[in-house]
């Protein structure tokens, strides 16, 4: 059912808060470090499954090529990140910088963009459900560091990923199933790189991918595929 996976995302963000509030002094770093770590590698397992959707490699590989260009041209990865730092410095009570820094963390990244893409064209909340794990367990420590307010970055997180996936729903009728299964393979090869930057393996500025989606969209609407 379309809209399950921000529906979990927003519960488990809840309770990572209220976790982080409650027992800020008794969890290490280092075991929402290793959190994270099996997390990023579910995420490229699941990466690897997508990509067994997609049939067509060539348009894939333009669609990731051009997008790549797009995103690198208009540095989408460094934009985001200065949007972030205006945001923090702007944030002056503890409940106001909890909000905007948790809000900019889980509405800006890959996975939501993808996930509610998925939710809403195939009704698979398995990429929601994933950034909802990474989500409840990076409000632990956020929570934890910022108090309560972390909690408020579910309003805008339904807005966000909720209004991508009502737009999803909306475009299922003009997409095949063929095309369904290339944007949802060139959604892999995306969370393939932001699994690898997670864990440190490698460096990617996987927020300079995004512009390949819509790409590919345009691309295989007009070859009606």
């Amino acid at each position: 059912m379309a809209g399950m996976g921000t529906l979990y995302n927003v519960i488990l963000i809840i309770i990572g808060t209220l976790l982080g509030v409650r027992f800020k002094k008794l969890l290490p770093g280092r075991f929402s470090e290793i959190l994270l770590q099996g997390v990023s590698l579910f995420i490229i397992f699941v990466g690897i499954a997508l990509l067994r959707e997609g049939q067509e490699e060539i348009i894939l590989l333009l669609s990731l090529i051009g997008g790549i260009l797009i995103g690198e041209t208009l540095d989408l990865s460094g934009f985001l990140n200065r949007l972030g730092a205006r945001f923090d410095e702007k944030a002056a009570s503890p409940l106001a910088r909890g909000f905007i820094t948790a809000s900019l963390l889980y509405c800006i990244g890959p996975m939501a963009i993808i996930g509610s893409l998925a939710d809403g064209l195939t009704g698979d909340s398995h990429i929601l459900a994933t950034k909802a794990v990474i989500d409840g367990i990076a409000a632990i420590p956020l929570a934890a560091a910022l108090g309560i307010g972390v909690m408020l970055s579910a309003v805008p997180l339904i807005l966000y990923q909720g209004g991508i996936t009502l737009l999803a729903v909306f475009l299922e009728g003009f997409f095949s199933e063929n095309a369904i299964g290339e944007i949802s393979a060139l959604g892999g090869i995306i969370m393939l790189a932001m699994g690898l930057d997670l864990l440190g393996i490698k460096k990617i500025r996987v927020a300079n991918f995004l512009p390949a989606l819509p790409l590919l969209m345009i691309i295989l609407y007009f070859l009606d595929l």
